[in-house]
């Protein structure tokens, strides 16, 4: 089984042309910084007893991140070498965090557990050889590691938990053994802060590791991001321990400059995962946002055949209407001109009423195609009260055979901005539903009011009242929730679908209690004078 791929991730994801530049303008610099620092090395500066200390905390907080996030991402990979260098990651952070520890005057004058002056010389060389090393090491086996199948997914807490104890305990166990047995380790500083001769073995082991880290990592700087950058720390940690083996007594430019390119080279992965990390789940949200709209259209439209498929037998007598009075109005025409002399203005008259018939036959035609079609939303401005009287076309045929008389309160509108067709849907929805729940009142009477009026502050409001056996108080925001539903044929999308038509134009969609009896649906639009606020299209929002 292959290691699980994930482009996404920094540790797959190809450098780009931006990364090579910036990872190129950063090498620059820090080779320029170390040619600045060299010839004065030697110089003594100030004491600064609080560097350490600082430097300490700066690298155990930026190495302590990087290794979890570098965690995080071997939690979705699986790949042993992330855990490795992650764990080498976490080793510098822990041997840092007690290299401050230890520093005397930090907590205690001579230093916290006991610790000796060849205490912090030798947990120095451990911070700075374990890092390469573990760098060294993920080079060698990552292209081993792409023919391995990667760590179980139920291992993955087991690794994570496992690999983390170990450090901790290694950690430990090194502090007590260079603390326990100092008076029998080589001395690597003097009494007088300067380097003996034998110190020059371990920072020319060091310089070794970090040599070796550098050259093995540079050969794969294009496989990755995380290895383009992985280069550039290996080239900072190289330049910090060359100047680790110019220190000649502490509080040097070399002493100083040491630390300072260990802190870039702990800062430079920890920016890149977290910029990266931030840039990709923004374009993966993005991604997401733009699935889910498809998804949320591809559900609105599918509602519109849902609708137009129930309405299939009405519709065809509403075209069946026309084209039958069009061919009255042809016979007629044809039995005027068969009169002597044929009365030429009757068949003018009657050819007229026949154009007339085929024009609303094609408009009938034009609103079933606008609603059945799938097209992307078109905001424009249009006359909301002119859309709401073609919807009742659609509606007429259902409204007669319920026995549901209409009566219609169309003030005068400023123009709406939006999506004529989502917007005749959810009139036509309300209406629908209307009706339907009128069907089901035996007594008294199927009334059917749709008003609409001007308001200053909201903008235009819709109102959709009937007359039907109305809605439990308790629901009256429920019905809007997707699947939730009275009917026994209804899926319970097309409120919800209705509401998010609403919300995506900048209004507001609610239910109320109608007055004597039946339920009452109102909802606004901003004029085409107010902004819209999220001209989208519709979307799915489960409330």
């Amino acid at each position: 089984m292959p290691e699980i791929q994930q482009p996404w991730l920094v540790s797959f994801l190809p450098p780009s042309p931006t990364h090579r530049r910036v990872a190129l303008a950063v090498s620059t610099f820090l080779l320029v910084a170390f040619v600045i620092a060299v010839p004065s090395a030697r110089v003594m500066l100030p004491r600064l007893e609080i560097y350490i200390p600082l430097v300490a905390t700066v690298m155990f907080v930026n190495d302590l991140m990087t290794a979890s996030l570098l965690l995080a991402q071997f939690s979705i990979v699986r790949s042993r070498t992330l855990l490795l260098l992650a764990n080498g990651y976490l080793f510098t952070a822990l041997v840092v965090a007690v290299y401050g520890l230890v520093w005397p005057g930090a907590f205690h004058p001579t230093g916290l557990f006991g610790a000796g002056p060849q205490t912090r010389p030798w947990l120095y060389l451990v911070w700075h050889a374990g890092l390469p090393t573990s760098v060294v090491v993920y080079a060698l086996l990552e292209s081993k590691e792409r023919k391995t199948p990667p760590v179980a997914q139920g291992s993955v807490r087991a690794f994570i938990f496992a690999s983390t104890t170990c450090n901790v305990l290694i950690v430990c166990g090194l502090t007590w053994f260079v603390t326990r047995f100092e008076d029998v380790l080589p001395n690597l500083v003097t009494s007088l802060d300067r380097s003996t001769e034998f110190s020059h073995f371990g920072t020319g082991a060091i310089l070794f590791v970090s040599t070796s880290a550098l050259v093995l990592q540079w050969r794969r700087r294009l496989r990755s991001v995380l290895d383009l950058w992985l280069s550039v720390v290996t080239l900072a940690w190289l330049l910090g321990s060359i100047m680790l083996t110019a220190i000649g007594a502490r509080y040097e430019v070399a002493w100083y400059a040491t630390p300072g390119f260990s802190v870039v080279s702990a800062t430079l992965v920890l920016l890149v995962l977290l910029t990266e990390s931030l840039m990709l789940h923004a374009q993966l949200e993005l991604t997401e946002r733009q699935r889910l709209r498809q998804l949320e259209a591809d559900l609105a439209h599918m509602n519109r055949l849902s609708i137009m498929g129930e309405q299939a037998a009405s519709f065809a007598h509403e075209i069946t209407q026309p084209i039958g009075a069009a061919r009255n109005y042809a016979c007629a025409a044809l039995n005027f001109l068969d009169q002597q002399p044929p009365n030429l203005d009757e068949v003018k008259k009657q050819l007229g009423s026949v154009l007339g018939a085929a024009d609303r036959s094609g408009e009938i035609l034009d609103r079933i195609r606008d609603h059945i079609k799938k097209a992307p939303p078109r905001t424009a401005r249009f006359d909301l009260n002119h859309a709401i009287n073609e919807v009742m076309v659609l509606g007429r045929s259902a409204i007669t055979r319920n026995g549901v008389s209409v009566q219609t309160l169309l003030e005068g509108l400023a123009p709406v901005q939006g999506d004529r067709v989502q917007l005749q849907q959810v009139v036509l929805n309300l209406i629908l539903n209307a009706v339907e729940a009128m069907g089901s009142v035996e007594a008294g009477t199927r009334e059917l009011l749709i008003s609409t009026e001007q308001n200053q502050a909201k903008g235009v409001l819709v109102a959709v009242r009937d007359s039907g056996p109305g809605i439990d108080p308790e629901n009256l925001e429920r019905v809007f929730e997707a699947f939730y539903t009275t009917k026994t044929s209804g899926m319970g999308m097309g409120l919800s679908i209705c509401r998010s038509i609403i919300d995506a134009h900048g209004g507001r969609l609610w239910a109320g209690v109608n007055e004597p009896r039946g339920a009452v649906f109102q909802f606004t639009l901003p004029d085409a004078e107010k902004e819209i606020m999220d001209p989208r299209p519709a979307a799915l929002h489960t409330r």
